[in-house]
């Protein structure tokens, strides 16, 4: 489960957006059953993260008389890594590094994006969302 708020703007005559973005991700249901007497061990990471990304626009046209944009991402978060154990919690900062493609038509985007750490943590995710405001042509 996760959700992502962002800011975009196109750099004028150009492929290219530059992007702002901020999200959280949580990376597996909130119950769980363990053992009384389980040993301790990671379940999973959460993620809090804003950054800074870029887009480039592979192509750029029409489809069913609706602007229609396939474009690529990247760019790096430093983010607030929550680590839950089975009987704790530990906190860290840490960077992301992500990368995605994804394409936007007419008030609506579809991505999929790939979120990786240092540590070698990666998160798959693919997204639905909308977007508003004044659309600026290439």
């Amino acid at each position: 489960m996760s959700a992502t708020l962002g800011f975009e703007k196109v750099i004028h005559n150009t492929k290219w957006r530059w992007c702002i973005e901020g999200g959280i991700m949580n990376q597996g249901i909130a119950d769980y059953f363990f053992e009384d007497d389980e040993p301790e061990r990671l379940v999973r990471p959460n993620f809090e993260y804003i950054g800074a990304l870029a887009n480039y626009s592979l192509f750029c046209g029409c489809f069913m008389n609706n602007a229609f944009h396939i474009f690529l991402k990247a760019g790096l978060a430093p983010a607030h890594q929550r680590d839950m154990y089975i009987y704790h919690y530990e906190d860290k900062f840490t960077m992301l590094g992500i990368v995605g493609v994804g394409f936007d038509c007419e008030g609506s985007k579809w991505m999929i994006s790939g979120y990786v750490n240092p540590q070698g943590i990666f998160i798959f995710n693919i997204s639905y969302g909308w977007w508003f405001g004044k659309r600026m042509e290439h």
